[in-house]
């Protein structure tokens, strides 16, 4: 009795031992001010300016400028014993690029088929035929290929001969916007003036403040007459200069001025 009395005690006394230590060791996590602040500063945020400026970089970066064709141009080739011939031109509107085709068309009566695009910038504009070929693989690759050389009022036609032998869907995409390609990699090129056309409308008394800021801003006057007692202007200027001419004006005769978008292309279409 007196050895199971003594091993409780025992056991008992290095049980409550061994808690205290284990309570001992614990270190709580500080609340105090400071360790608040050192908890706060050591902490690292996700950052949102690098997402920022990535993202502004990228809205900043300019396109390369506008080209159209400076003069037609025609290049070919022999795929499986099918011939395309690639004729390109410079195009002010779908109209006129319609005329284009057809005159591609009369020389060429007995081609298989006429398949072409079109795209111009403004208005904005394209159009493409695949002409009888399966659906989306003579127009839109030609298409792609007007997008691709960064071009405007341009039309390109594509012409084929058959020679027999089928090509697939891959083989015809391949042959229509490579063959288009290449004809306006080889073709001469002139680089577009970006201009706009604004309507200005205001007193009379104002007539020589048109002329002296559209000589500043290097702008050309097309038309000039009178609506409802008011002078109104037609100007044409280059793009970059719109807002200095609209700042400008507006300041010389204290906002008294309607300005309104007329156009950005001569389209006659």
């Amino acid at each position: 009795m007196y050895l199971k009395s003594a091993l409780l005690i025992y056991f008992m006394f290095f049980f409550f031992s061994g808690r205290l230590s284990l309570v001992k060791s614990f270190t709580p996590l500080s609340c105090t001010s400071s360790s608040r602040t050192s908890l706060v500063n050591s902490f690292t945020p996700i950052s949102r300016t690098t997402f920022s400026s990535k993202t502004f970089r990228l809205l900043s970066t300019s396109l390369p400028p506008l080209s159209t064709l400076s003069s037609p141009h025609t290049a070919s080739i022999v795929i499986k014993k099918s011939t395309f011939i690639a004729l390109s031109s410079p195009c002010p509107s779908y109209t006129s690029a319609q005329t284009f085709l057809s005159t591609c068309k009369s020389l060429h009566p007995k081609a298989r088929h006429h398949c072409h695009a079109y795209l111009s910038h403004s208005p904005p504009t394209s159009r493409c035929s695949d002409d009888g070929e399966p659906t989306g693989t003579a127009g839109q690759p030609i298409l792609s290929s007007l997008k691709k050389h960064n071009l405007t009022n341009v039309v390109v036609v594509v012409v084929r001969y058959s020679g027999g032998i089928k090509l697939g869907s891959g083989g015809l995409i391949r042959a229509y916007g490579g063959i288009a390609s290449t004809n306006l990699s080889e073709a001469t090129k002139s680089e577009i003036v970006m201009t706009k056309e604004i309507k200005v409308a205001l007193n009379v008394k104002y007539v020589g403040e048109v002329y002296g800021i559209c000589k500043k801003c290097d702008g050309e006057i097309l038309e000039e007459g009178f609506d409802e007692g008011e002078s109104v202007f037609k100007v044409r200027l280059l793009e970059e200069k719109v807002d200095e001419f609209k700042e400008e004006l507006g300041d010389r005769v204290s906002g008294d001025v309607r300005i309104s978008d007329v156009e950005y292309f001569n389209d006659d279409e």
